[in-house]
């Protein structure tokens, strides 16, 4: 299974959005407070189907 080129963490309340550089770096692509808008992000950029979390 290959690893992912994007990924999200939370940082400080805030999420922000990395391209892994594929060397044990990344870079980062964006930031916003609200997760499921770079959860989304991630997923689009990852080629993948988004679905919203369920509350």
């Amino acid at each position: 299974m290959n690893n992912p080129k994007y990924y999200y963490s939370r940082h400080m309340g805030s999420y922000k959005l990395y391209k892994d550089n594929g060397n044990g770096t990344a870079t980062k692509i964006d930031q916003n407070w609200d997760e499921e808008t770079i959860r989304k992000q991630c997923y689009e950029l990852n080629g993948w189907k988004y679905k919203p979390k369920k509350k």
